[in-house]
């Protein structure tokens, strides 16, 4: 045992009955003076509140740990027997692995009097003085001891071994074992343990091993720390791409050791796979790595020329687990001024990589994590209140800088990302609002995210009758003006987004407000907006007597075996009808007046077999509709005397009041005329942004195969630019492929 908790006495007192509280026995004997026991003799012969409680107590440069037990019965003079059995340590001493000792020796003498008389006898009681003698030399030198009572009782003892508290395992760590992964019995474990022990190899982080092993994190996290605890695993830094690793001098470990390198394989080799025999070819102080004459360079297909698999949604990672912490803690607001700004365009890059990796996680379905970060940080009313300023900046300040003769500019893209900035938010919106608890953490800013999505509505139902807006213009006179084109097309589609997300905020009627009940239902009437947007279907058009559905950012030609089908578009309206106008508590507060009655009573009309079929659930909707139509109207009411109302468009519109022309002029000297310098640097930023696995893997259409246009899902492993669904449309397509793949290839090992 170390000399942190050493003992150095082990004292025997007890409650003499004309005496008091003296010391027995003790070891070494007169170890304990007169005048320290009696300075703290009340802590070792103790009052009944104390009494079967361990006590620590230190003076004189001492410590005592003991756990004074009273056994109350009437054969015992004054009808009680109290003692105590303690160790004393130097006071430095940390002693905290030796509490569980005294309290369990204190259990043993109270069985042993209670079955024995063990204690109260005489004859018996002085077998503790070689007892505390094999205790006291045991422990000091094992930390552990076996104690012989009698022929039917023997007493155990070890020291735990007190280690220093493990790190905090966070998502982002990789654990690895310390030894030989063989040599554990996973029996030893607990049920959590035992679950994810085959998901730890060294390359999966704490998230991926919680994803895979179907365990909450929390406990990963837990069961990680345990094993952490008894130096079973470490933990190192996942490896990051993004990072520059170099070897030290030990990698020539690897070089001279074929057991490290047979070793290194087996551990890198995926698992189900063949472990395939080294191929280093060793020299002095170097590795060269053997590789054998191209065959595209002999003008035939590569044999260990293979296919890539197209990225798996779930392996795909943009953002690691602590960077996506990262850039959510950081999300705030921006005052309308420094729109476009440095750190502006910062943050609009992070809620890009954000907004990816939502939709990632999504279409994977292994848990959201970035719902996760944006509700634990309470970051929804900040997206809320950033969508609401761009927004009111196009609404304000776009205009007038559009209106600035002195501004023309040769590169719009900085003006354009401001533009898209609300695209982006409102996107990241749809991601996560399908989450109920993320809608409650919008708390007050859900009213104004519901103004929102009604003024994105309206502008929706009034422009149907205009027309959807045409796809591509092929000239436009100023670069302005194709800005202002593209901001027409985008508003387009982020109205169609804040249908999504108002659809969201429906599902969660039962718990909503009654000021964003009634702002729905009361004030901006959504039901019937909503049979609006049904009648006028502003996501559909016929071109050239074709049927034609905007889905997935384009407009697609249906064919006519489809046109039946439910588009996901008119399924949200559909939703969110139901939603309105069903659930007991928006029931209770939309007054049915006569023009409210008018307008639902259309929906009659859109309610086919084929649609119930599709949305069964519509058929409780077909018949609230009859019941409607042989109700009488109701006459208008307003039962809340107060009501909470939006706050964030009549602050910014109030604080930025007569400053829309000063905002735009600024901007035009200090934000929207960078250098070309500044140019190539953020084009650079953006690049490294939008990356083009990452925008492959969330296009809504797959790559088709180059030979035979079937859908592809794994591409040329040399160019990584042809896509194919099998390996023999690849060899069928090489005569054509390979030189330009040899070519692509060259280019790439030249950068």
């Amino acid at each position: 045992m170390g000399s942190s908790c050493r003992i150095e006495c082990i004292f025997f007192s007890e409650f003499h009955p004309t005496l008091g509280p003296k010391i027995t026995y003790q070891v070494p004997e007169d170890f304990i003076s007169r005048e320290l026991f009696d300075t703290v003799q009340v802590y070792i012969i103790t009052k009944p509140e104390l009494q079967n409680k361990l006590i620590t107590v230190t003076a004189m440069e001492k410590k005592l740990i003991g756990c004074p037990v009273c056994i109350e019965h009437k054969k015992y003079s004054r009808n009680a027997l109290l003692f105590n059995l303690g160790f004393v340590c130097d006071a430095q001493a940390k002693t905290c692995a030796l509490e569980p000792i005294v309290k369990k020796l204190a259990g043993y003498l109270t069985t042993l009097e209670l079955e024995s008389s063990f204690v109260s006898t005489e004859e018996s009681k002085q077998k503790l003085v070689p007892i505390m003698t094999i205790l006291l030399e045991e422990l000091n030198a094992s930390g552990r001891c076996t104690l012989p009572i009698d022929e039917s009782n023997t007493i155990h003892l070890k020291v735990i071994e007190q280690r220093p508290d493990p790190p905090v395992a966070q998502e982002y760590d990789v654990p690895v074992f310390t030894k030989d992964k063989e040599d554990f019995f996973n029996s030893q474990w607990d049920l959590t343990t035992q679950q994810i022990l085959p998901y730890i190899d060294g390359f999966r982080h704490i998230q991926k091993i919680s994803a895979e092993a179907d365990v909450e994190l929390n406990l990963v996290r837990i069961a990680i720390q345990n094993l952490l605890y008894y130096g079973v695993v470490t933990l190192v830094s996942i490896l990051q791409y993004s990072n520059v690793y170099c070897p030290t001098p030990k990698v020539q470990d690897l070089v001279d050791d074929k057991s490290l390198q047979e070793a290194c394989l087996s551990y890198v080799t995926k698992q189900g796979s063949q472990t395939s025999a080294p191929r280093e070819t060793v020299v002095p102080e170097r590795v060269s790595i053997a590789t054998p004459e191209p065959a595209a360079a002999r003008g035939e297909p590569d044999p260990t020329f293979t296919l890539s698999l197209c990225g798996d949604m779930g392996d795909l990672e943009l953002l690691l687990p602590g960077e996506a912490d990262v850039l959510v803690r950081g999300l705030r607001s921006f005052q309308l001024r420094d729109m476009g700004s440095r750190g502006w365009n910062q943050q609009h890059e992070n809620l890009e990589k954000l907004n990816m990796q939502a939709i990632l996680d999504a279409t994977a379905s292994q848990g959201e994590p970035i719902q996760e970060l944006l509700v634990t940080h309470g970051k929804i009313p900040t997206l809320v209140e950033e969508l609401i300023a761009v927004e009111m900046w196009k609404q304000k300040v776009f205009p007038v800088l559009c209106k600035l003769e002195d501004f023309k500019p040769q590169n719009t893209f900085p003006i354009y990302m401001v533009l898209h900035h609300e695209a982006s938010i409102i996107n990241l919106l749809e991601t996560v609002f399908f989450h109920k608890e993320v809608c409650e953490s919008a708390e007050d800013t859900v009213l104004d995210l519901v103004d929102y999505c009604h003024r994105k509505l309206t502008l929706l139902v009034a422009q149907s009758g205009r027309g959807a807006p045409p796809e591509e213009e092929s000239q436009y006179s100023s670069p302005m003006q194709e800005l202002q084109k593209q901001a027409e097309l985008m508003e387009f589609e982020i109205a169609l987004k804040a249908l999504s997300v108002l659809r969201y905020i429906t599902d969660c009627v039962d718990s909503l407000s009654l000021s964003t009940l009634s702002r729905m239902l009361s004030t901006h009437n959504l039901p019937c907006l909503l049979v609006e947007l049904l009648e006028h279907s502003p996501w559909s058009r016929r071109e050239g007597g074709k049927l034609q559905q905007f889905e997935s950012g384009r407009w697609h030609t249906v064919t006519p075996s489809e046109q039946q089908k439910l588009s996901k578009l008119d399924g949200q309206v559909w939703i969110a009808l139901y939603n309105l106008l069903l659930s007991p508590e928006a029931r209770a507060r939309y007054c049915l007046t006569s023009f409210a009655k008018g307008q639902l009573l259309k929906l009659r009309a859109f309610l086919t077999d084929t649609l119930l079929d599709q949305l069964p659930n519509l058929s409780d909707l077909q018949g609230f509709l009859a019941h409607l139509a042989l109700t009488e109207a109701q006459p208008p009411k307003k039962d809340l005397v107060l009501e909470q109302i939006p706050e964030i468009w009549e602050r910014l519109e109030r604080e930025n009041k007569g400053k829309w022309q000063a905002i735009a002029k600024h901007q035009l000297r200090h934000v929207f005329s960078p250098s070309e310098q500044d140019l190539r640097l953020q084009a650079r930023r953006w690049a490294e942004t939008y990356r083009l696995d990452v925008l492959e893997a969330v296009a809504p259409e797959r790559p088709r195969c180059a030979y035979c246009s079937a859908e592809a899902s794994k591409r040329c492993s040399r160019c990584q630019n042809e896509w194919y669904c099998c390996r023999e449309c690849q060899v069928k397509h090489w005569e054509k492929h390979g030189k330009a793949c040899v070519l692509a290839a060259q280019g790439d090992r030249a950068k």
